[in-house]
């Protein structure tokens, strides 16, 4: 568990993830990995583009947030039950 926060804290990883396909995630199967979002960033993502809701690690059959938490909090409010996020696997 602990290699996936070393994941978050590496922005190198950007262009990896970026270079990684876009897939369409089950909310019921993403792992947060932050413990609060706070009101402003969720309306400063409010209307981000759906394409790229996060970036997740696929570990164990989940998906751990690296990065997204506002964006994928944003999807959920709006009753959405899946995301679009680029997918790196572990």
């Amino acid at each position: 568990m602990s290699d996936i926060f070393r994941y978050a804290d590496d922005s190198s990883f950007d262009k990896q993830f970026e270079n990684q396909p876009i897939e369409t995630i089950d909310i019921e199967d993403i792992i947060p990995t932050q413990k609060t979002v706070n009101i402003n960033n969720l309306k400063s993502t409010k209307n981000v583009d759906n394409n790229t809701g996060a970036y997740l690690l696929k570990h164990n059959g989940k998906y751990y947030v690296l990065d997204g938490h506002h964006r994928i909090s944003n999807r959920i409010l709006n009753g959405d039950k899946f995301i679009k996020g680029f997918v790196y696997q572990n």
